[in-house]
């Protein structure tokens, strides 16, 4: 009877742990928040502490998808602790990338590449290929905005690397976007250019809109930076309209200061000021300090 009970029970740990990732993945959160404290319960009485700490981690991602970053950070470190303890590698890995991921954005970049760079060295002993990029993407980021352009570069290209051997179009696509910026951050415009158009045909192809809008937004910055304030004005607008249809809130926020610096440029300083704060009203709502630090900063000099 025992024996019989444990299999229920296991079966059915596993299953609230499943619709929890499925309801998590669909965006209904407070469901998928039923099912995992159901899981958690579950697996307290039976002492399952691997899947405790899976469950935990859901938790804490949950948490960070609503902005809610201590929170989140608290159930990260709990579930580290279990699966620390049970020697699940997989798991340690893509906790400390999440907790890198919190520190990212509460803007503690040491924090955060202390963490990312944990992950990666776990993830290295397991030679998962996925895993893999993303530690080099999530860190070239941070080398970016610390200044360390050349170290950037290489892990871009370390990233992109991996997605090809991958065959992975949605991550190849993100490389270039990410590459594209590098290059228009140290004004090799040609460069720039060339990876938003060959990111922007990707995502065309799998009609990712987000992505296309990404690479509008950024060509248009491109544009902007060589003076051709009239196309970069267009790829403005035409990103704005994606994001405002998928809801991409971080997104428009930087669309609407990509939008003001233009006006600012053009010598239009009231609606370089209206379209600041627009951007500053929308970072502060989904506590996004890195952006609302940097909107913050573009206000400043529009004064």
């Amino acid at each position: 009877e025992y024996s019989q009970r444990f299999k229920r029970n296991k079966f059915a740990l596993k299953a609230y742990w499943g619709l929890g990732n499925i309801y998590q993945v669909n965006k209904e959160l407070d469901t998928a928040l039923k099912y995992i404290y159901k899981g958690l319960d579950l697996s307290t009485e039976m002492g399952d502490t691997t899947i405790r700490g899976n469950l935990i981690n859901n938790v804490g991602l949950i948490h960070m998808s609503k902005n809610k970053y201590k929170a989140a950070l608290t159930y990260f470190f709990q579930g580290l602790i279990f699966l620390t303890r049970e020697g699940d590698k997989l798991a340690v890995g893509s906790i400390y990338s999440n907790i890198g991921r919190v520190y990212f954005l509460e803007g503690l970049l040491d924090s955060s590449l202390y963490y990312h760079n944990l992950s990666l060295e776990l993830r290295l002993t397991l030679g998962q290929k996925s895993s893999l990029a993303d530690s080099y993407d999530n860190i070239a980021t941070i080398y970016k905005l610390q200044g360390k352009i050349k170290e950037c570069i290489d892990y871009q290209l370390k990233t992109l690397m991996l997605r090809e051997e991958l065959k992975d179009r949605y991550g190849i696509a993100a490389i270039y976007v990410n590459l594209a910026n590098t290059y228009s951050y140290i004004e090799d415009y040609e460069n720039a250019e060339k990876y938003f158009l060959e990111a922007q045909k990707i995502y065309t192809a799998v009609e990712f809109k987000n992505g296309i809008g990404l690479a509008l937004n950024g060509l248009g910055d491109v544009y902007e930076s060589q003076l051709k304030f009239d196309e970069a004005d267009l790829k403005y607008q035409e990103a704005l309209i994606i994001f405002e249809k998928t809801d991409s809130k971080i997104s428009i926020g930087e669309t609407y200061v990509n939008m003001g610096t233009l006006q600012g440029k053009l010598g239009n300083y009231q609606e370089e000021i209206k379209f600041l704060n627009v951007a500053i009203k929308i970072f502060r709502d989904i506590e996004v300090n890195i952006a609302l630090a940097n909107g913050l900063i573009y206000l400043t000099n529009a004064y």
